[in-house]
């Protein structure tokens, strides 16, 4: 009787632990299908977006510092007394913080360059990068990429004395629009081919860039190798945590019905866009799963969008009417310029900083991707654990 007993009591453990993994595996497929669909509003299902209260004083200082930098950086082009004061002046900020910054010059083209890097030690010696250049063309430089800068910086201050899983490596590049030395990405670069032996302990790389006034935030990842996709966790991992957070980030359109447009975007495979900014190198060279987000546009499904004369039929950034003549572009104009910004996108730079903020500093709170669903349509679902 006793071991009858015993054999009853296993068939109930084992029937509940059958409904309970059923239960979960709905629930996950469910969040899987919504995470692929791009149409689902994410503010409808998470109304709760307590986390923007919880952020709004970094998105008061992000928004403080963009303002400064206008204020005192403009024109940050490569070997420039701007350029050199703005990086002494981030510089100050983050050993004001506590960070010992080191600094990395080096030489391209007969130009001088500077890289700063600072890492928070976490409980890992595996390394996630996060990173935005500092530089600019001959603009206010506000869109690109003082907007990245401002939130880079913000994320190095705040995570100085939080608790990580792994370590975090910020970096400040220099010379990402390099084009005096014909050399794209100078700052990354000249850092992932001198120190290639730290992608043994690389996790993945984040790159902000261009986040402020683009109508709609994106985020690329990925790799495309022998007409496979590869290197995904991470921008899988970013997605999940935009929608888990209420904010909508879209991904790079999967195909245009006007193959004359479609041209525009055939280097940029949905949902990869392997160069652009300083995450090429850490995806080429590193070969390392990466993700860039920036605030843009692209064509829309029939094709239109954009300006043919601009050779960016499908990449741009705005349809609004004011910047048509410049093909909807809004970096590299005179209007990457925080006040005209705040005329035509009133409290949109603010807005996007913060997404990105909540998106970035949550990644880097959960420390790790933990146990990742990945959905592969009707057929069904697998568990993978990504390190």
């Amino acid at each position: 009787m006793g071991g009858r007993r015993n054999w009853n009591y296993l068939y109930i453990i084992v029937g509940m632990i059958s409904i309970f993994l059923f239960i979960g595996k709905i629930s996950m497929i469910a969040s899987a299908k919504q995470i692929e669909n791009d149409t689902i509003d994410s503010k409808k299902l998470y109304k709760n977006c307590s986390i923007y209260d919880r952020t709004k004083e970094s998105a008061d200082a992000m928004y403080e510092t963009l303002a400064y930098i206008q204020q005192q950086f403009p024109d940050r082009q490569v070997h420039t007394e701007a350029n050199t004061k703005m990086a002494e002046w981030l510089v100050g900020g983050l050993e004001e913080t506590g960070y010992t910054v080191k600094a990395e010059p080096f030489e391209q083209g007969g130009y001088s360059f500077c890289n700063y890097f600072v890492t928070k030690p976490g409980d890992s010696k595996k390394t996630i990068y996060v990173g935005a250049h500092y530089d600019s063309v001959n603009t206010n430089g506000i869109d690109d990429n003082g907007s990245g800068l401002s939130v880079v910086l913000e994320l190095a201050k705040r995570f100085y004395s939080v608790p990580t899983q792994y370590t975090i490596r910020f970096c400040f590049f220099d010379g990402e629009e390099s084009f005096k030395t014909k050399l794209g990405y100078a700052g990354s670069c000249n850092f992932c081919h001198t120190h290639i032996e730290e992608r043994k302990q690389a996790v993945c790389y984040i790159n902000i860039d261009s986040i402020a006034a683009g109508d709609y935030l994106f985020v690329y990842g990925g790799a495309w190798e022998d007409g496979s996709l590869t290197r995904t966790s991470t921008y899988q991992w970013a997605r999940r945590t935009a929608l888990y957070n209420g904010i909508d980030l879209h991904c790079l359109p999967e195909q245009v019905e006007n193959p004359t447009a479609s041209e525009a975007i055939t280097a940029f495979r949905s949902p990869a866009r392997e160069t652009g900014s300083d995450h090429h190198y850490f995806n080429s060279v590193w070969k390392i799963p990466y993700i860039y987000i920036e605030a843009n546009r692209w064509c829309e499904t029939d094709g239109s969008g954009g300006n043919s004369e601009t050779n960016q039929t499908c990449h741009y950034q705005t349809n609004q009417k004011e910047l048509q003549q410049n093909g909807g572009q809004i970096m590299h104009t005179p209007y990457d310029n925080l006040e005209k910004l705040e005329q035509l996108f009133p409290g949109r730079v603010r807005q996007h900083m913060q997404q990105v903020y909540i998106i970035v500093s949550e990644m880097l709170k959960q420390g790790s991707h933990r146990l990742s669903l990945f959905w592969q349509g009707s057929d069904g679902f697998l568990f993978a654990v990504k390190n």
